[in-house]
């Protein structure tokens, strides 16, 4: 197995197959990553842009090459000692007529066999009747859908289904002979022989409700015979069905058969608006289309990770990344279970050693389980934490107050965060709230469905991180039982819930069991939903709504971010933490920029600088403000956008103008405008205050795509022309400084404890936003000859190294030095792969004038060590847009300090080659920032 050194996400669809990932190996292993982080490569929905929609768990995706590609790839890559990382998916499959396994479910409902699978509320058990699958796929209520004659009754491969426009759906067997009953057999006495043959047996099938072995073999052998004949009937008389369908549709008489067929399926068509209060199935976050299963059966389990842990035994990939791992009903138990069966099949060692990592997010003061047997999270804590470090904390709030001043808004980050939560809960996952409150009323005497439904919508909403994590007993840790029990007593305080509701809810989450209920298993079951529930409100109340709603500043409104948390010690915070992973999870991964980052780690270190300009911000977006008022249309009785969504927008095209000395030209705008209008209507729906995915507000979408064109004109007269200007301008002041932040970012992520992330492209400067922005081709070949010359130039020596150093800082935005300063920092953990992955961590103090500006660590192991400098607060620290922060000028007298067993040592600094002796003499010895950073912004010295 190839030790994880370093990844590289690639996005694979679009164009991108496992066939044309294979010529980017060579590039990618001379880059010096060791592994290929590949998205989701089950088969997927036909056309799915992302592959997270899987169809069949068990199978590579024909539409990437299937596994034979996958074979193929892994070949090449293991030639070019790479390996390979997939994201899996256990969490959810698509609920769609396309997966065969869902498919079948519609058809027989709970007495399919593989109705296991999904986690469908079909009723009570031992009930006459189970409750149809609600799909949510109607614009408008049956009947009229019905009247509208939109149903169609056709055979496809051998299966009776109703189609509307392109999708369709199957037919329970057992009602096929009511689908036909109406029908003349015709003249052909053959055709009706062959027919009743088909539906006799169809007659005898045992019900739906019926879930014993038996009656499962029954009803799948019976409807197996039955689709083998169908097929044959329709071609051979392929009338027989049309005159079937024409008695469903046409007339009241044919509606009214046609209504009365549906009411006998396992499934029940409905308006999705609607329709989504009811559902009865668990969904991945509100997604409709996203159907949950349950993988903590040990069947389901077997069967859907059968692929998965074949190509581990094949030596084909070298570890695996859980998506979503907090929708799981029990995420350790199946940690536990996936790296069992991984040691089944790869024996104790190999079994170990395989790669395990989860998309957890993170609360500030919460700590991934040491319990779960994983290398560690995909790297949102790790990213938020080192924005924070970048910050002006003086500046922040200064930007906080002239945010609120502006749009008129008093209440915290936090408060927004517990109103997205309650809006999501309210709106987008009632359904869940519904199921919860129900498993609970039986136990509840005296308290209403609905004052049960607020109660658990309030704990969850003032729950302070994304969930619990009891035991398949119900049992919890100490720390999760206090955040429970400060929840409720939070809840209680908000006075929106009603106390009495509200014990009966602490009964379910924190009792020995509940009232009336035979064992203390019903209250475990709720608890376990109750944690499966808080995960998605989190996740769209705060991630999807707040961070779209509360923004004085957008490089905080990250994936696992918290705007509201403090920033004065955030320094000490990294360094903290960066002790604890050296400690605990050296094989975490650190992140940067993920396919899901609300914007690229290159746009975040551009508004980073706007905490040391606060004050400029504040008056150029007033004047903009100003400026822009006769381009903002007028909707009724508003001018639009809002002071909010206008500030929004602002902020959004400070971090992704193009870099350059001139403003761009007309075919650039227009390619911006484009992006912009795209994204601001995303995010104006997540924000969900003015309009909504679920409820879009035409007028104010048209309002706002009329604002960026606008202001984006391609030629731009009177205010959209100032605008340009102005813009242009106030870019020029921040757009250096945060390529030097952006270095910085870079460096810590290269050097930290941790596994360092790259995400396909941003080895050189990426401003981007959240998909599908992100999501764009990369031009491989462009980096691929930047990286070839870049080599060549630094191996030369003397004056040509210096030459080709002195020109990546003065054209430091062609974006070479970036990719430079990757290289040749993954080179050294190639070189040196027990120090960075093994070593230990120590922060280091600066004194002088800029100490403030500097954030400096060493790692060691053995005698090796590694030492890490990299600037912070640039454009306060320059005072200059344009100068970089390298030199005597700039660091004056400032000095590092070292731990004592340096000196007298020599370290060499990777990234320019030069060698530095650490003086013998002091107890403490010192380095001169001035030298250390003589000739580029950061340095990673090696000795």
């Amino acid at each position: 197995m190839i030790p994880l050194r370093a990844s590289y996400r690639l996005q694979l669809r679009g164009g991108l197959t496992l066939a044309r990932v294979r010529p980017l190996l060579a590039y990618l292993a001379r880059l010096g990553v060791s592994h290929l982080y590949l998205s989701p490569i089950q088969q997927a929905r036909p056309a799915s842009p992302h592959g997270y929609d899987g169809v069949d768990p068990t199978r590579v995706d024909p539409v990437l090459g299937g596994l034979p590609a996958l074979v193929r790839l892994a070949a090449a890559a293991r030639r070019l000692h790479l390996g390979l990382l997939l994201d899996v998916v256990p969490n959810h499959l698509a609920a769609d007529p396309a997966n065969p396994a869902f498919d079948d479910v519609l058809a027989h409902g709970p007495a399919s066999r593989w109705a296991r699978w999904f986690d469908v509320d079909w009723g009570p058990p031992g009930a006459r009747r189970h409750r149809p699958l609600l799909l949510p796929v109607l614009e408008r209520p049956l009947a009229e859908a019905l009247a509208r004659d939109e149903f169609t009754l056709v055979c496809v491969d051998g299966v009776l289904r109703l189609r509307r426009h392109a999708s369709s759906w199957p037919l329970d067997p057992a009602t096929w002979p009511q689908a036909f009953a109406a029908r003349t057999v015709g003249r052909r006495r053959q055709t009706g022989a062959a027919l009743e043959a088909l539906l006799a047996p169809l007659r005898q099938l045992p019900p739906r409700t019926r879930t014993d072995g038996a009656a499962l073999r029954a009803r799948a052998e019976a409807s197996a015979r039955a689709r083998r004949r169908l097929r044959a009937l329709v071609g051979r008389s392929p009338r027989a069905l049309q005159a079937a369908a024409r008695q469903l549709r046409g007339d009241a008489a044919a509606r009214r058969r046609l209504a009365a067929l549906l009411a006998r399926q396992a499934w029940r068509p409905a308006p999705w608006k609607s329709a989504r209060h009811r559902l009865n199935y668990r969904r991945f976050f509100d997604v409709n289309e996203l159907i949950g299963i349950r993988v903590e059966d040990a069947r389901v389990f077997a069967a859907s990770h059968v692929l998965w842990l074949d190509l581990a035994a094949r030596d084909l990939v070298d570890g695996l990344r859980i998506d979503h791992v907090d929708g799981l009903l029990d995420p350790a138990d199946y940690l536990r279970r996936l790296r069992r069966a991984l040691g089944h099949r790869l024996g104790a060692e190999r079994g170990r050693r395989f790669v395990l990592l989860v998309e957890k997010i993170l609360a500030a003061d919460e700590r991934l389980p040491r319990s779960w047997p994983v290398q560690g999270t995909t790297g949102y804590e790790f990213l938020n934490q080192l924005e924070d470090a970048l910050l002006d904390p003086h500046g922040a709030r200064a930007l906080e107050r002239s945010g609120a001043r502006a749009t008129g808004t008093r209440h915290s980050f936090a408060a927004a965060g517990r109103a997205g939560k309650r809006l999501v809960l309210r709106e987008l996952l009632r359904a869940d709230v519904r199921r919860l409150a129900a498993d609970l009323a039986p136990h509840a005497p005296g308290v209403t469905p609905a004052e049960l439904r607020t109660a658990i919508a309030e704990t969850i909403v003032h729950l302070p991180v994304y969930r619990t994590y009891a035991d398949r007993r119900g049992r919890l840790s100490r720390t999760d039982r206090a955040r429970l029990a400060r929840a409720l007593a939070d809840a209680r305080r908000s006075g929106r819930a009603a106390p009495r509701a509200l014990a009966r809810v602490r009964q379910g989450l924190l009792g020995a069991s509940l009232p009336g209920a035979p064992s203390r298993s019903v209250r475990v079951a709720f608890l376990r939903r109750f944690q499966q529930t808080s995960g998605p409100a989190a996740a769209k109340g705060i991630e999807d709504t707040a961070h779209y709603a509360h923004a004085p500043l957008l490089s905080r409104n990250e994936v696992g971010g918290e705007p509201g948390h403090g920033l004065e010690g955030a320094v000490a915070e990294l360094h903290a933490r960066n002790r604890e992973r050296a400690r605990h999870w050296p094989g975490t991964l650190l992140a940067a920029s993920t396919h899901d980052t609300k914007r690229s780690a290159d746009v975040r270190a551009r508004l980073d600088v706007l905490t040391e300009l606060p004050t400029d911000w504040a008056r150029a977006v007033a004047r903009w403000r100003r400026t822009n008022r006769v381009l903002r249309p007028r909707v009724g009785r508003r001018r639009l956008p809002d002071a909010n969504t206008e500030r929004f927008l602002y902020q959004t095209l400070v971090g992704v103008w193009p870099l350059g000395p001139r403003a761009p030209g007309p075919p650039a705008r227009a390619r911006l405008a484009a992006r912009a209008e795209a994204y601001l209507v995303k995010a104006a729906r997540e924000a969900k205050r003015e309009t909504s995915w679920i409820d879009p507000d035409p007028a104010f979408e048209a309002a706002l795509r009329s604002f960026v064109r606008a202001l984006l004109a391609a030629a731009p007269r009177g205010a959209a022309a100032a605008f340009q200007r102005d813009l242009a301008a106030f870019v020029a002041e921040v757009a250096r400084p945060g390529l030097w932040n952006a270095l910085s970012r870079t460096l810590v992520q290269l050097s930290a404890p941790g596994v360092p992330d790259l995400y396909q492209g941003d080895e050189l400067w990426t401003f981007s936003l959240v998909d599908p922005d992100n999501r764009g081709p990369v031009d491989f070949a462009h980096r691929a000859r930047l990286l070839a010359r870049a080599e060549h130039a630094f191996r030369a020596a003397g004056r040509r190294r210096s030459a080709f150093l002195r020109g990546l800082l003065a054209r430091a935005e062609d974006g070479r030095l970036k990719l430079h300063a990757i290289h040749a920092a993954l080179a050294a953990r190639q070189r040196h792969p027990r120090l960075f992955a093994e070593g230990d961590y120590r922060p280091l103090r600066a004194r002088g004038e800029h100490a403030r500006h500097v954030i400096a660590f060493v790692r060691r192991s053995g005698r090796r060590a590694a030492l890490s400098v990299v600037p912070r607060l640039p454009r306060t620290l320059t005072g200059d847009a344009t100068r970089a922060p390298v030199g005597p000028a700039v660091w004056g007298a400032t000095r590092i300090r070292l731990p004592s067993d340096l000196a007298g040592r020599t370290l060499r600094d990777a990234l320019t080659g030069r060698r530095r002796r650490v003086p013998r003499a002091p107890a403490r010895p010192e380095l001169a920032l001035a030298e250390l950073l003589e000739e580029l912004p950061v340095a990673l010295l090696l000795g």
